[in-house]
């Protein structure tokens, strides 16, 4: 390969990403630290919501498996697997 050629194919590969850092407006660091703020928020959420686990997965919920059957169709009765158990 040539110099000019080379020189080319590096400068294309570059401008990929110049492109997408003007686009996005952020360098790599930023996005990064934005990705683990947003897995820190996650695990957190999902931290708080293990608290009602019991309340809506089991049959001493929100809706009693007595009152749930009457009221869905069969397609839900096949797809959901708490209704066959009405358990965690």
């Amino acid at each position: 390969m040539t110099k000019s050629k080379l020189n080319h194919e590096k400068r294309k590969g570059f401008g990929v990403v110049k492109g997408w850092r003007a686009a996005l407006g952020c360098s790599v660091e930023a996005l990064a630290l934005f990705r683990i703020s947003l897995g820190v928020l996650l695990v957190i959420e999902l931290l708080l919501r293990f608290r009602f686990l019991h309340v809506f997965y089991t049959d001493e919920g929100t809706m009693p498996l007595r009152l749930l059957l009457p009221k869905i169709d069969s397609l839900y009765k096949m797809v959901c697997i708490h209704v066959h158990f009405g358990e965690l």
